[in-house]
């Protein structure tokens, strides 16, 4: 196993759907239509630093099913401007910047080390975040 994924309870703003339906279109490997997009599923790796969020998310258009690898991060990623999908606000976690995770070198590590050792997703630990006053 991967580990394990903590999960906010959380308002994304935009949604990852919605970032994805911005972006998805400009891809040549994307036949869609971005007005047909639907969620299917997702799957999340470990940063073993506890960095960056890793997801990979399954979407279909016009009966077609993608595999979206992404990560977040809370910092912009130094040279990588071309795998920036968006920006995000996550209601717990702040700006989150959103990757292609091809152009992640993070994600590329995690993956190669999940392959290699024949390893699965991560566990998830959903977690409820309480507003202090």
């Amino acid at each position: 196993m991967s580990g394990t994924a903590e999960i906010h309870e959380a308002t994304l703003t935009p949604t990852k759907l919605q970032l994805l339906a911005g972006w998805l279109p400009a891809q040549e490997w994307f036949i869609g239509d971005s007005d047909d997009l639907e969620r299917l599923a997702s799957y999340r790796f470990v940063d073993p630093e506890g960095d960056v969020g890793i997801e990979t998310i399954l979407v279909r258009s016009l009966g077609v099913t993608y595999q979206v690898p992404l990560t977040y991060r809370d910092e912009a990623l130094a040279e990588a401007d071309d795998s920036l999908i968006g920006t995000l606000e996550h209601s717990v976690l702040g700006t989150r910047y959103v990757y292609d995770a091809v152009g992640d070198p993070v994600y590329m590590v995690e993956l190669m080390r999940v392959i290699h050792e024949g390893d699965t997703e991560a566990d998830l630990t959903y977690l409820v975040d309480k507003i202090v006053n």
